[in-house]
């Protein structure tokens, strides 16, 4: 009973925090024109719970609900970076498969690219999860130490200009800033 009742608060929290970052995923995604998503950590994976699409012919598709290890992408290595440290040598110590010869499986390279993470405040990745695409995200932070979600962006990496990279995370920023206000502790 009182593993439901945890389950059930859990996915009341998810469900306020897609409603709330509806908008600003919106207008992040309308002023790059790139797709946009909210992705939660649950267990050893990251699922996405809010995502916007972009309306280029070629885009990169994903669905809500989507699943993939913690290890793999942008927002899923962002969500680990702020994962418990017990939590997070349990993952990388772990077998961890690879989706493309992009996706990093050294347990010693990880943890020096989390920690790098939680420094910058951001992650960045080129085709780890999807061969051809430019994954960024940062943290919507519920306190400096904890990540409730990663609001990442998704860009075919012909489109990626890097030049256009200190821009693309300051408006990330701002609107995982926006939700993290809404959300509150």
């Amino acid at each position: 009973m009182e593993q439901a009742l945890v389950l059930g608060i859990a996915a009341g929290r998810q469900i306020d925090l897609a409603a709330v970052s509806q908008a600003p995923l919106m207008r992040l995604a309308e002023s790059f024109n790139e797709a946009c998503q909210i992705r939660v950590r649950d267990g050893d994976e990251s699922v996405c719970i809010a995502r916007v699409e972009s309306s280029h012919v070629v885009r990169v598709h994903g669905t809500i609900g989507n699943r993939r290890p913690i290890h793999v992408g942008a927002s899923g290595k962002l969500l680990l970076a702020y994962t418990d440290e017990n939590k997070r040598e349990h993952i990388l110590t772990r077998d961890m498969r690879t989706f493309t010869n992009e996706t990093r499986v050294d347990a010693d390279a990880l943890r020096q690219e989390l920690d790098d993470i939680r420094e910058k405040g951001f992650a960045l990745n080129r085709g780890e999860a999807t061969s051809g695409v430019v994954a960024i995200a940062v943290p919507v932070l519920a306190s400096s130490s904890h990540a409730l979600a990663a609001l990442g962006m998704s860009i075919v990496a012909t489109r990626f200009k890097e030049e256009a990279l200190p821009d693309i995370i300051e408006q990330m920023q701002r609107a995982a800033q926006e939700i993290s206000q809404f959300i509150g502790d």
